[in-house]
């Protein structure tokens, strides 16, 4: 069984109906701005981040950072935030990603050390620049930079108080990868207990609880593979190429990717 959470269009809701609604897919199925304030009020270049919450909007879990900050601000400062060592506009550039041009790159370092929260330290014909981590703005940066870790972290910390507690969660897909985008779905392997039928009540109610928790927390559509062990080996003898794309390239929240079989060859 497959569970799906998505958040749902205002305009589509049905009276005493919230904005969140599940959806059991049946096997088989496929599976912000912020505006610069004056250059002089260098500790408030952040300060008019929007506070609403606008329902429908998605993260780009891969890089969060371009969910709250304008355009390429966002990939420049999370390579700054990823790392101690002053690095060249030229280096940043090459490190961004999304990529951003080197000179768009040089255009935004100059605004953001105007405004204090990169240094600038002359090096020879060269500037090197680093994260100023003194800076009031650094912490909400370097945050930004750890969503996605502190997503995984909430998915253990969710599944560790169901009734059943699974086997494996496993991350699968671009989230995975981390080369997905603001539209991109939240996929998950679930591995059932074996002693626990796909059908039990509270097994089914911590699984569309989870997957509509996930897009609460980011906005995101949740998809939830639910197997147990004995359906990842019927799938392994099957030939199943989801089993593949999940052993390259999954991060196991609980469990480890071991525990998914890899499929026989047809």
């Amino acid at each position: 069984m497959v569970v799906r959470h998505a958040p749902r269009e205002p305009d589509d809701l049905e009276p005493g109906r919230g904005l969140h609604d599940a959806e059991v897919v049946e096997p088989g199925r496929d599976l912000q701005h912020a505006d610069r304030a004056h250059s002089d009020s260098r500790e408030y270049y952040f300060a008019r981040v929007s506070h609403e919450v606008l329902e429908g909007a998605e993260m780009d879990v891969a890089h969060p950072l371009t969910a709250v900050l304008p355009s390429a601000h966002g990939p420049v400062l999370a390579v700054l935030a990823s790392t101690t060592r002053p690095l060249t506009g030229r280096a940043i550039a090459e490190l961004t990603q999304p990529h951003v041009s080197q000179s768009r790159v040089a255009r935004i370092l100059r605004e953001l050390v105007d405004a204090g929260v990169v240094n600038r330290e002359p090096a020879g014909s060269a500037a090197l620049f680093t994260l100023n981590r003194e800076h009031l703005a650094a912490p909400a940066v370097e945050a930004l930079v750890s969503l996605r870790t502190l997503l995984w972290e909430r998915i253990a910390a969710h599944v560790g108080g169901w009734t059943h507690p699974p086997t494996g969660v496993i991350v699968f897909g671009s989230t995975a990868r981390g080369d997905g985008d603001a539209n991109s779905d939240i996929d998950l392997l679930v591995i059932r207990p074996a002693d626990i039928d796909d059908g039990d009540e509270h097994w089914q109610a911590d699984l569309t609880d989870l997957a509509a928790s996930v897009t609460r927390w980011t906005g995101n559509p949740c998809e939830i593979v639910d197997r147990s062990t004995s359906d990842l080996r019927t799938m392994s003898a099957d030939g199943e190429r989801l089993l593949a794309e999940i052993r390259r390239d999954g991060r196991a929240v609980v469990g480890s990717v071991a525990l998914v079989p890899a499929p026989e060859a047809a």
